[in-house]
This record gives C-alpha cells, sequence and structure tokens, in this order.
C-alpha cells in the first residue's frame, strides 16, 4: 500500500488525527499528557510519512493531566508546524467552555485553532 504522500501531494488532501488514549500500558502512556501528546503525534508523523498533520484531535475530556499542560503541548506542536489546528470531541458543554475560555488569555497562537 502507498503512503499518503505518494498517492497525492499534502496539498490537495488534509490530515485529520484522532488521539485515542490508553495506547501503551505507562503512566504517561494515556491521556492528554505532555509526554503522551508528543510521542503520538511523532508516531502518527511516522506512520502517516508526512510532515505535519492539519486537524488534531482529542477524543475525550482528561480529568488527570492539567489542561494547561495539556494546551501548552498543543501550541508547542502548533509553533513547531507539526499539526495546523486542534478540535476536541466527546466533550461536555462546561469542558469545551473551559478550552475556550483558556485559549485568548494564555498562550495560543490564534484562537481560532482552539475549537
Amino acid at each position: 500500500m502507498q503512503a499518503p504522500q505518494e498517492i497525492c501531494c499534502q496539498e490537495q488532501m488534509i490530515c485529520i488525527h484522532m488521539l485515542v488514549f490508553h495506547t501503551r500500558v505507562t503512566v504517561n502512556g494515556a491521556c492528554l499528557s505532555r509526554k503522551h501528546l508528543l510521542s503520538q503525534v511523532e508516531e502518527s508523523l511516522n506512520r502517516l510519512q508526512t510532515s505535519y498533520i492539519d486537524l488534531y484531535q482529542w477524543h475525550c475530556w482528561d480529568s488527570s493531566t492539567p489542561l494547561e499542560e495539556s494546551l501548552r503541548t498543543m501550541d508547542d506542536l502548533i509553533k513547531q508546524g507539526k499539526i495546523r489546528y486542534f478540535g476536541v470531541s466527546n466533550f461536555c458543554g462546561w469542558q469545551l467552555q473551559k478550552v475556550i475560555q483558556f485559549c485568548p488569555t494564555t498562550f495560543l497562537v490564534n484562537v481560532t485553532r482552539c475549537f
């Protein structure tokens, strides 16, 4: 099977990836910890054989990792050019509101990248 960039160039497609929890059985191998996010993005880039992901999504809320840690990691990944945007799924309204409130008052490159 050909890698995505061999089928067509990345400018002609959108690469979307979703982080799902519990991909490993270690302390840092689950949830939205910095170590887990960084390793999962790198593994995804290698698997997809691409230099960036257009949209990276968190699958669900993580009550065990500070929100600031997760958002700072996403901000770093955006600044490094490894992801362009990130999103969330399966969040309750109050959880999404916490993310939205945190974005414009802190460090994110562009609040529109936080949705």
